[in-house]
């Protein structure tokens, strides 16, 4: 459940939520987050695409989105300012860890908002990119912060 995937990846879960943070903010301001700018290597500028801007430069729906959980206005267009609302609700994971059932989190998440138990639910269900942080003895001590992981894949049927 969810408060199992808090108690045993609570770096993991924090930084999904700072990821889903960092993209409605970008496309709330209408930012274009997109560019890494290579030039200075030669290699020119690369387009990720996708975050906060279309191809005229103009605000557009991000992908992955939570949809069908209440952050849509009625016309199906995304409500980026309730989502961003509902995200600062959601106490820190040192919070969240001492929950130890999905039932007692969802009931104290409902008293903020009926909204944070279904989002916390979406981004921890969402990852599909298994992130999983690096143990201490096998982080690279090159990069000199503890903050290091890893994307875990395998094969749908597994």
């Amino acid at each position: 459940g969810i408060s199992k995937e808090i108690q045993n990846q609570p770096v993991v879960v924090d930084i999904l939520i700072n990821f889903l943070y960092a993209a409605a903010t970008a496309c709330a301001k209408g930012r274009n987050r997109n560019s890494v700018g290579l030039d200075d290597d030669g290699y020119g500028s690369y387009n990720l695409g996708g975050y906060g801007m279309n191809n005229n430069n103009q605000v557009s729906e991000f992908e992955p989105f939570p949809k069908n959980l209440g952050f849509e206005f009625g016309n199906g267009n995304q409500d980026i300012e309730l989502l961003l609302e509902t995200l600062d609700l959601i106490p820190p994971i040192s919070e969240l860890k001492k929950y130890q059932s999905d039932d007692v989190l969802k009931i104290n998440l409902d008293e903020l908002s009926p909204l944070c138990f279904p989002l916390l639910r979406w981004i921890i269900r969402s990852n599909r990119t298994h992130l999983v942080l690096i143990p201490d003895n096998k982080q690279f001590k090159e990069f000199k912060t503890k903050l290091q992981f890893q994307v875990v894949s395998s094969f749908p049927e597994h």
